[in-house]
C-alpha cells in the first residue's frame, strides 16, 4: 500500500467488501442533473487512460447519483477525484424522509471543508499523486426512507449545494460499500464485486522458531477498526502461541504467552489513535517476559513462566488457518530467536 504519498509500503491486509456500485468508472448506470460525463478523458491514479471528466452544466447541483437499498445500514462511499477548472468538489447523500446533507472538500488545497446537513461523519481526503486525491464519507440509511442516493457534486465556495458552470474535474473508482470506513478500490464493470478476505499465513516451520525463548516484533497501522485479529506464532493450534492482537474495535493491543492452552502471561496497552504506527514486540523465555509498545515497556513477568512447545508457524491469524485474520497496514513483521534485553527492545520499538 503507497497511499498517502508513502515511500516505503505497507503489507494491506483487508477485510472482504463489495463495491455496491455497478458501473464504477464509466458510470453510465449513473443519473445525471446539470452535469455531463464523458469517459477515458485523462490518466487515473492506476497510470491508465480511464479517468471520466466531470462537467458542471447549472448552477443548482451539479450532480451525479446513484441510489442504494433502504436498508439501516451504515456504508462508506469514496471516489478519486482531480481539479482540472474549479476548486470544490463533495459528496451528498439523500434521504426522502430526511433531505441533503454534504460533505464539501476543496480538492485545490487538499482539505475537507466541512458538512452540511448532519447525516455523514468521518469525512476524510488522501492525496494519491499528480494532483488526485480520495475523498470519502460515512453515511448512515434509514429502512423507513422511500429513496436513498448518493451524489457527487460540483460545489461553489460559498454553498454544498450550488456550482459553478464550467467547473470541470476528472473522476475515478467510485465505491459504496457496506461498513464504517473505506477499503481499497473494488473496479467494476457493469456489476457490484466483492473483494475475498486477504490472507498472509503459512511462515517457518520447527526448525524457524524456538520453543524455550525470543521476540516477536510488529510494525502496523491498526487503521481496520474490525474486532479481535492476531500475529502469531503458533503450533497450528489454540494451545501455544506467541500472540500480539488488536482488539475491540481496535481500542486495545493485547499480548500473550499461551502454553498448553492456557495463558502463561498477559497484558493489555490502550490505545486512542487508530490510524497511526505502532512498533510493539513481546519477549518470552521461562525468567522474563515483556512487552513493549512504541518504546514503553508496557508490562513484565515475575517468577517462572511456562513456555508454548511446538512453535512452527507465523500467521497473520489466530493459528495456521483463518481465524482471527489480522487487517492491517503492515511495515515489519521480524521473529528473533534469541530474547533481546530491554534497551534493545526499547530502542526497537522506540
Amino acid at each position: 500500500d503507497y497511499s498517502g504519498g508513502a515511500t516505503c509500503p505497507s503489507l494491506l491486509l483487508e477485510p472482504s467488501r463489495t463495491n455496491v456500485f455497478a458501473t464504477s468508472e464509466g458510470y453510465y448506470d449513473w443519473s445525471k442533473a446539470g452535469a455531463t460525463i464523458t469517459v477515458n478523458q485523462g490518466l487515473s491514479p492506476e497510470g491508465v487512460n480511464n479517468a471520466a471528466l466531470f462537467e458542471a452544466t447549472q448552477i443548482s447541483q451539479p450532480r451525479i447519483e446513484n441510489n442504494v437499498a433502504n436498508v439501516s445500514s451504515v456504508y462508506s462511499t469514496s471516489i478519486f477525484v482531480k481539479k482540472v477548472v474549479g476548486d470544490y468538489f463533495g459528496v451528498g447523500w439523500y434521504q426522502a424522509d430526511v433531505g441533503n446533507s454534504f460533505a464539501k472538500f476543496n480538492i485545490a488545497e487538499g482539505t475537507f471543508d466541512g458538512y452540511d446537513g448532519n447525516e455523514l461523519t468521518s469525512a476524510d481526503i488522501v492525496p494519491y499523486g499528480n494532483g488526485w486525491y480520495r475523498i470519502s464519507v460515512k453515511l448512515s440509511t434509514s429502512s423507513s426512507t422511500s429513496k436513498s442516493g448518493v451524489k457527487f457534486v460540483a460545489m461553489s465556495s460559498a454553498s454544498a449545494g450550488a456550482g459553478n458552470i464550467g467547473d470541470q474535474f476528472l473522476l475515478y473508482g467510485a465505491q459504496l460499500e457496506l461498513g464504517s470506513y473505506p477499503t481499497s478500490y473494488i473496479p467494476t464493470y457493469g456489476v457490484s464485486q466483492t473483494r475475498a478476505q486477504d490472507v498472509c499465513n503459512d511462515a517457518g516451520d520447527t526448525a524457524t522458531f524456538n520453543d524455550s525463548e525470543g521476540v516477536l516484533y510488529a510494525e502496523f497501522n491498526p487503521f481496520f477498526p474490525a474486532g479481535s485479529r492476531q500475529i502469531t506464532i503458533n503450533d497450528g493450534t489454540y494451545n501455544n502461541r506467541i500472540i500480539i492482537e488488536v482488539r475491540e474495535n481496535a481500542t486495545k493491543i493485547k499480548f500473550l504467552v499461551n502454553a498448553s492452552g492456557s495463558n502463561a502471561f498477559e497484558a493489555t496497552k490502550n490505545i486512542s489513535v487508530i490510524d497511526t504506527i505502532y512498533k510493539v514486540a513481546v519477549k518470552y523465555s521461562a525468567t522474563d517476559c515483556a512487552f513493549f509498545v512504541n518504546g514503553e515497556k508496557v508490562s513484565s513477568s515475575t517468577g517462572t513462566i511456562v513456555m508454548p512447545t511446538g512453535l512452527e508457524f507465523l500467521s497473520f491469524s489466530g493459528r495456521n488457518d483463518t481465524s482471527l485474520l489480522f487487517t492491517s497496514k503492515t511495515k515489519q513483521l521480524i521473529y528473533f530467536p534469541t530474547a533481546l534485553s530491554d534497551l534493545d527492545l526499547a530502542i526497537l520499538t522506540g
